[in-house]
This record gives C-alpha cells, structure tokens and sequence, in this order.
C-alpha cells in the first residue's frame, strides 16, 4: 500500500521478489499508435508486458502486434532499477 501511495500514477503494483515487481500502468502518450514490437520494449527497456487492458479488457492473443491506443493499460514485470528507468523516462 505505502508504495502505491508513493507512486500514483501506477495503477497497481505487486512486489515479486525484493529485486523484481510488477506494476500496472496506463501507456505513455509516446508509445500510442505504436506495438511492443515496433518498440523491440522488452530489449529496449528490459522489461516485459504480460498483458495489455483495452477499456478493461485483457488482450490476451498477439498483443505484441497491437498497436497502443490512449488509454490503453499494461502489465509490466521487470526488475525494479528498470521501471524506475522506465517510470523516469516517461515521467509515470
């Protein structure tokens, strides 16, 4: 809960290991129109998206082709000096 109050634009957040969490988050404006792997995302920012909401509802088949709409919410696991790269950069 304490970190979640600490980060409030993460929608949700699921501490895996003291080395590595999962957090959910709404996709930065940089990434709309774009897909994970246009963005290479897993070895750009050494993180993985397990699953991509699209008004509540999982996109569970290739979601790795789908483009990213505003809005768009995503489930990425990673170690935690990597989301915090990640969250810095886009600002999250």
């Amino acid at each position: 809960m304490a970190k979640q109050i600490m980060m409030p634009n993460v929608l949700e957040y699921i501490e895996i290991t003291k080395n590595v969490s999962a957090i959910e988050v709404e996709v930065p404006e940089e990434l709309i129109g774009k897909t994970l792997l246009e963005l290479d995302f897993s070895r750009k920012y050494e993180l993985n998206v397990s699953l991509i909401l699209r008004k509540e509802a999982p996109i569970l088949s290739r979601y790795a082709e789908v483009a990213f709409q505003k809005g768009d919410v995503i489930l990425m696991v990673g170690e935690n000096k990597k989301i915090e790269r990640f969250k810095h950069k886009f600002s999250i």
